[in-house]
């Protein structure tokens, strides 16, 4: 019915974002235990996988687009402009 197909819907969407955390920030083997680190890693690296999305303008995979915004400081800042 409607109401399970729905709650497949979100299970497969948290799943695919753990996978998505784990393949680019290796999330799974964090050692972040200690008061708020943990979320706030996970905030921090939820926000750039939502920016690096939002640029079309290249077809580089996740892990390319990270390692070009690392060694390429115009391109980071291209992530950052936002056109509203």
């Amino acid at each position: 019915t409607i109401f399970s197909l729905t709650i497949i819907a979100v299970i497969c969407g948290i799943k695919s974002w753990d996978w998505i955390l784990d393949v680019n920030f290796d999330e799974d083997k964090s050692r972040k235990r200690k008061g708020y680190a943990s979320l706030n890693f996970a905030l921090t690296n939820k926000m750039t996988i939502n920016l690096l999305n939002q640029e079309r303008k290249s077809n580089l995979s996740m892990t390319h687009k990270k390692l070009r915004a690392n060694y390429d400081t115009p391109y980071l800042k291209t992530l950052f402009i936002f056109n509203a």
